[in-house]
């Protein structure tokens, strides 16, 4: 990670680096909506955003999303993992990258019928823990002083992080407040995107996220503003505005594709909806 961003894609963008170890990197990096992807680095990544923005990301465990509205939201990327990562405006973000050789063995003894690096949920999005932030931005702090106590308590906090990730990855995945996990949101609307042509019902939306009928409408609403229905319904258009504009299919064949009877049912619900 650390080539990556000093003689990588991402060096323009380098605003500090420090090395707490020989086995420990701090980057701190100033971006402007930036492709920060990378195929895969040798070291387990904790990046967290110290100025929000809205982004996108895949980090080997699906896809999610969020809308910058919280800062220092936390990014775990495994060692040896492809992931994507879309800043869709400019942020600072600072990472601790830990070189994966240097670990296995402590973790493959703290969990022995667990891949070493799989954290779980921790991957499937970003997420907040304050406590984490605070070790990592001690580490950065301590780094620049490079003196024996530093180096005792870069050894400690490692293992610190680490215990941490480790007792996250134990506790159930966290619904947000009033609203759904950005991992259920994303695994709800990707459902909802693959099944244009036909309804999927929310007994059935709601079994994949682990909610009951009832309160996955009531937290998809909060998190989209509209209820699912109308979700699947708003896809629905946007399929046959796509196929309207690209293909030369006509339009009942359009209706049929997107899953309506007939292409007056289709023209009443596209006025209403587009205009």
């Amino acid at each position: 990670m650390t080539d990556w961003y000093t003689s990588g894609p991402l060096s323009p963008y380098l605003a500090g680096h420090r090395m707490a170890s020989g086995s420990i990197n701090l980057i701190e990096a100033v971006q402007p909506e930036a492709d920060c992807s990378d195929p895969g680095t040798s070291d387990l990544s904790i990046s967290y955003m110290l100025d929000p923005c809205a982004y996108s990301g895949d980090l080997g465990a699906g896809r999610f999303g969020g809308d910058g509205r919280r800062p220092n939201e936390i990014f775990v990327i495994p060692p040896h993992v492809a992931n994507i990562i879309h800043a869709h405006g400019p942020h600072r973000v600072r990472a601790v990258a830990i070189s994966a050789a240097s670990i296995p063995s402590i973790l493959e003894e703290a969990r022995p019928n667990s891949a070493p690096f799989d954290f779980g949920w921790l991957h499937r999005s970003a997420f907040i823990n304050q406590p984490i932030v605070d070790v990592c931005n001690r580490l950065w702090d301590e780094a620049e002083r490079g003196d024996p106590v530093s180096r005792l308590f870069v050894d400690g906090a490692t293992l610190m992080l680490l215990s941490m990730l480790l007792r996250l990855a134990e506790q159930p995945v966290p619904v947000h407040r009033g609203g759904l996990a950005p991992w259920q949101l994303r695994r709800a609307t990707e459902m909802i995107a693959a099944s244009a042509g036909s309804d999927v019902s929310l007994a059935t939306l709601a079994a994949e996220v682990g909610l009951s009928p009832f309160h996955f409408a009531r937290a998809f609403k909060i998190s989209t503003g509209i209820p699912p229905h109308a979700w699947q319904r708003a896809r629905r258009i946007d399929l046959a505005k796509a196929l309207l504009e690209t293909t030369e299919l006509p339009v009942t064949e359009i209706a049929f594709e997107v899953g309506y009877e007939s292409s007056q049912a289709l023209a009443r619900l596209f006025q209403r909806s587009v205009g």
